[in-house]
């Protein structure tokens, strides 16, 4: 790094500065890194006993099917929630193959990645600039960083975990790579663990621009061979990040919002700014962050300062660099691995996220390292320096720590993200935790409120029908259910719930249209199935009752009702001895009716 002189000193970031290195104590280092380590573990510990949140969490590990087998085929050709990362799925299994679905023993997994990305941030960045000082401030900022905790709290962030723990590894690898003479070893070693960190995330196709930046910190020569060298990286980032574009596709996590391209344009402005301003000032910080309300097909005039400010960050990045070149790299490796989340192809319905800043804050984090050291090394400015540093350590571990606890459960994460803002993913989400509960009218509130800021929400629309199907008010959810297909024509459950609907009001034509349509979608809708069989078996259709009913306990061989409700169809028949052996089955899995007919019919 390039930087003027000061009182005579000689310039103490030059990564080149063979005779800094020599001076470096190995102890304060590993000491440093010790407690680093400690105070993030105690800033995290608590997350330990924190549960599942209802945010993902039931898709990736709860109700996946994926981990409780092992099958490496299929989790090697499967995209799941709209993402490829076999590696994660990989974990998912191991764990889930000892513990089950014990939160304690995810959370652990996700402390002990994190802080292993601790440590190997600390050693990839003393690797990079050879100065102790800088790795120990960017190592502790990352470990105990307010932003970071919904990457470790939240059990379905292991993918960001586990992608930046080869991220970092191949960055580690490829530094050595070009400090020890072009070593092929390195360059293999950093290939291999970029791969793994495409296998877990498609976030990692970052990495080959970050290469560059490393290069360019470390006055490596800009020629063919530099070129040469750097297409495996860009192969494999074009075929992951086709994959990973795919893998959004198929899951409908790519949404048409009517939204300009200029307007996307002006909201990532937005967002970097934010993004800088909350790494540096972590408060509001929320697991949702909406986009605004369009009002007549134009968004608030306001947001148009935010490109203004981007122009003024980039020019004043550009130069500083003329002086600091960590600087430019810091800057650089923010902008190379925020880039993609920015929404300028919009995924999901979320505008920013905290985890999306995990790997891109190690290089705002550079920055204000080597402005607190170069505050440091000026006699006048010293305390100045430590001042800052023991106030911004303080600061980040108390919010982080607080920020653990918002996490502790679901009904505590969508309570702090109303909190924040209005946001109809909450408000449903938490009104079924008050419909599990027994709180029927808190639910039937939270689902009006999400209506009401967002008609369009099917998913609203689908859980009040559920509410109110369950309530008995059978008038009420059928508009409820129709607008759910209405704006969802593929949902298998919205025309189950309907034909639920139908069968309880004794519509029994409609219902069994609705309960066809519904297994047509989902050949695996077993209580479909049971539903069709019932009504069959009061059309008195008695063999296509059976049939359907036989194909639900295939699909579900514990599924009680079904059993129950065949043995009904052949006593109907007269073929005792079935019905007899479906009793009894039914009866060991906890159905006490079963036991009486027994007693009447099974001699």
């Amino acid at each position: 790094m390039r930087m003027n002189k000061k009182k005579n000193k000689s310039n103490h970031f030059s990564s080149d500065n063979k005779n800094k290195l020599s001076l470096v104590n190995g102890k304060k280092l590993w000491w440093s890194l010790l407690a680093i380590l400690f105070l993030t573990l105690i800033i995290y510990f608590p997350s330990l006993k924190n549960d599942f949140v209802s945010l993902d969490d039931d898709s990736y590990v709860i109700n996946n099917p994926l981990i409780q087998q092992f099958d490496l085929k299929v989790l090697f050709t499967t995209y799941w929630m709209g993402n490829y990362h076999p590696f994660v799925l990989l974990v998912y299994t191991f764990i889930f193959s000892i513990f089950n679905d014990s939160p304690f023993a995810y959370h652990f997994v996700n402390l002990l990645i994190h802080l292993l990305n601790t440590a190997i941030v600390l050693w990839m960045v003393f690797e990079l600039v050879g100065v102790c000082e800088i790795a120990i401030v960017v190592s502790l900022f990352f470990g105990i960083h307010p932003m970071h905790v919904e990457s470790v709290a939240w059990v379905s962030e292991l993918k960001d975990l586990l992608y930046t723990l080869f991220f970092l590894l191949s960055l580690f690898y490829y530094v050595k790579y070009v400090k020890n003479g072009l070593n092929s070893k390195y360059f293999v070693l950093s290939l291999i663990f970029f791969l793994f960190s495409l296998f877990s995330k498609g976030m990692g196709v970052s990495l080959s621009i970050v290469l560059l930046l490393i290069d360019y910190f470390l006055k490596r020569k800009f020629n063919f061979k530099l070129i040469i060298e750097k297409i495996p990286f860009f192969l494999l980032s074009i075929i992951f990040g086709f994959i990973a574009i795919k893998a959004q596709q198929d899951s409908g996590a790519i949404p048409s919002d009517g939204y300009s391209f200029l307007q996307r344009a002006v909201f990532a402005c937005y967002s970097f700014v934010i993004y800088l301003m909350k790494i540096i000032v972590p408060i509001n910080l929320s697991a949702f962050y909406l986009y605004p309300i369009k009002s007549g097909g134009n968004i608030s005039a306001g947001f148009y300062i935010f490109p203004l400010l981007v122009g003024i960050i980039f020019c004043s990045v550009i130069y500083s660099a003329k002086k600091v070149t960590g600087i430019f790299f810091g800057a650089g490796f923010f902008v190379a691995t925020i880039l993609l989340v920015l929404q300028l192809i919009p995924v999901g319905s979320a505008m920013m996220a905290d985890r999306y800043t995990y790997i891109p804050s190690i290089g705002l984090f550079l920055i204000i390292a080597l402005g607190l050291y170069q505050l440091y090394q000026s006699y006048n400015y010293s305390k100045v320096a430590v001042s800052l540093f023991v106030l911004l350590t303080i600061s980040f571990s108390f919010l982080a720590y607080q920020r653990t606890a918002v996490w502790a459960n679901s009904m505590s994460l969508y309570n702090d993200i109303l909190k924040n803002g209005e946001v109809p993913m909450a408000y449903s989400n938490r009104g079924m935790l008050y419909q599990n509960t027994g709180d029927y009218v808190s639910a039937e509130n939270d689902f009006n409120k999400a209506i009401l800021l967002s008609p369009n929400y099917k998913e609203a629309y689908m859980n009040r029908s559920n509410l109110l199907i369950g309530l008995g008010k059978y008038n009420e959810a059928l508009p409820d259910c129709n607008r759910t297909i209405e704006l969802d024509p593929v949902n298998a459950k919205a025309y189950y719930n309907r034909g639920s609907l139908y069968y309880n009001q004794g519509d029994y034509k409609k219902s069994l249209l609705d309960f066809d349509k519904s297994i047509e979608l989902n050949p695996q809708f077993v209580e479909a199935y049971c539903n069709r069989a019932n009504i069959y078996d009061v059309d008195m259709k008695y063999d296509m009752a059976i049939a359907n009913y036989t194909i639900a306990i295939e699909l579900k061989p514990l599924f009680v009702l079904a059993y129950s409700n065949r043995s009904r169809v052949y006593i109907k028949l007269n073929r005792l001895g079935e019905a007899c052996a479906d009793l009894k089955i039914a009866m060991n899995l906890g159905d006490k009716d079963a036991a009486v007919i027994i007693n009447t019919i099974c001699k």
